[in-house]
C-alpha cells in the first residue's frame, strides 16, 4: 500500500460501541471491526501472540498485505486505563503517529484503521491495522542510511522514540520507521532530540556529525552525549538491583 494524503474519517461503530479512525470507506471499516471482534480474520503469519499483544499479518485483495496489532497489556493495565481519561488509547495514538510521520515526509507504515472501546470513560480495548512494510530489519551496517532518513525529523526538532537500528526496515534505498512514537518535546526540545540521536550514533564523533548536519549547537550535542550515557548507566544499575532483589526473593 502506498502512502497518500487521504483524509481519514472518524465515527462511532453503533453496534459494537467502538470509536473508529480509518482511511477506509465507512461501510468497509465497519465490516473490518466486526471481523476482528468476531475472530474471523484469516492470518497468513502471526508474528506475536502473547498476553502482551497480538501482531499478525493478513492480505487484503485491494490494500495488499496489512498488519493487525492488538495491544492487550496496555488495555489491561490500570495506570494505562487511567491515562485514557485524558487522552486517546494506544491504537488511536499510534494511528495518528503514523499519519504525522507521513506528513513530516518520512517513510513508515500507512495507517489503515484504529478502534477503541471505552467504559466509564477509560479505554478497555483497542486494536489497529496498518500496511505491512516489506524489507529486512536494520543492522549496524545500515546506520548511515538510517541517520540520513532521520535527519529531517531531527532538523524539525521531533523525536521518534527508541531509535535502535532494528526499529527500521530497509528495502533497497528506502528506510522505513517502525515501532515509533513521533513527538516534539516542549521542554529542552533540542537537548532531548540530541540525546536520542546520540543513542543511535553510538559514538560521540558520529553524534557531533549528526548534530552539525541537523543544525544543533555543538555544546548541546556534547551535553546530550554525556547526559544520555549517564542515563544509560543509571538504567543498567537499576536493572541490576532489580534482578538482584528478585534473585534474593526466590532464594
Amino acid at each position: 500500500m502506498t502512502a497518500s494524503k487521504q483524509i481519514f474519517s472518524e465515527f462511532d461503530h453503533a453496534s459494537t460501541g467502538y470509536r473508529v479512525l480509518t482511511r477506509l470507506p465507512e461501510d468497509m471499516a465497519e465490516k473490518w471491526v466486526e471481523s476482528v471482534l468476531a475472530g474471523e480474520m484469516e492470518f497468513d503469519s502471526v508474528f506475536k501472540d502473547t498476553p502482551k499483544c497480538l501482531v499478525a499479518r493478513f492480505d487484503h485483495p485491494e490494500l495488499g498485505p496489512c498488519v493487525l496489532k492488538v495491544p492487550r497489556a496496555r488495555s489491561g493495565r490500570r495506570w494505562e486505563r487511567f491515562l485514557t481519561l485524558f487522552r486517546a488509547g494506544e491504537a488511536i495514538r499510534q494511528f495518528k503517529n503514523m499519519e504525522m510521520l507521513l506528513e513530516l515526509g518520512l517513510q513508515g507504515p500507512t495507517p489503515v484503521l484504529a478502534a477503541e472501546k471505552r467504559q466509564n470513560g477509560v479505554v478497555v480495548d483497542s486494536f489497529y491495522v496498518y500496511s505491512f512494510v516489506e524489507g529486512r530489519e536494520g543492522e549496524v551496517k545500515d546506520r548511515p542510511a538510517i541517520i540520513n532518513a532521520l535527519l529531517p525529523l531531527y532538523e524539525k526538532r521531533y523525536c521518534r522514540a527508541d531509535p535502535k537500528v532494528g526499529n527500521h526496515i530497509l528495502n533497497g534505498n528506502s528506510v522505513y520507521l517502525i515501532d515509533f512514537r513521533i513527538k516534539r518535546p516542549i521542554l529542552f526540545g533540542s537537548l532531548r532530540c540530541a540525546m536520542e540521536f546520540c543513542q543511535l550514533a553510538g559514538s560521540q564523533q558520529l553524534a557531533m556529525d549528526i548534530g552539525r548536519r541537523a543544525g544543533y549547537q555543538p555544546l548541546t550535542v556534547r551535553l546530550a552525549w554525556w547526559t544520555q550515557r549517564a542515563s544509560q548507566r543509571l538504567r543498567k544499575a537499576k536493572q541490576a538491583l532489580l534482578q538482584k532483589f528478585r534473585h534474593e526473593r526466590r532464594a
